[in-house]
């Protein structure tokens, strides 16, 4: 599991908080409850963002980080300016 990136995790089991993730090793996180969607399923893969919360506890997440977005961004503005010379 890699903090500050996208992971596909497995859904192993749900918690009044939310549902709990696993890598290959075991490692758990939690995905709370405001990001699960009607497409989770206990055995099956979510990709997600792992970042720590302010008890610097790992937290899984679906949305993108704002920061990550406007990177995507700039990078797309960068390349097609490039590619106009």
């Amino acid at each position: 599991m890699e903090l500050g990136k996208f992971n596909t995790l497995t859904i192993t089991r749900r918690s009044d908080n939310g549902f709990y993730l696993a890598d290959e090793e075991g490692a758990e996180v939690l995905l709370p409850n405001k990001y699960i969607s009607d497409n989770h399923r206990i055995k099956k893969e979510a990709k997600v963002f792992i970042y720590k919360d302010s008890e610097d506890r790992f937290v899984a997440t679906t949305l993108e980080p704002y920061l990550r977005a406007l990177k995507r961004i700039y990078w797309f503005h960068l390349m097609s300016n490039i590619k106009k010379w």
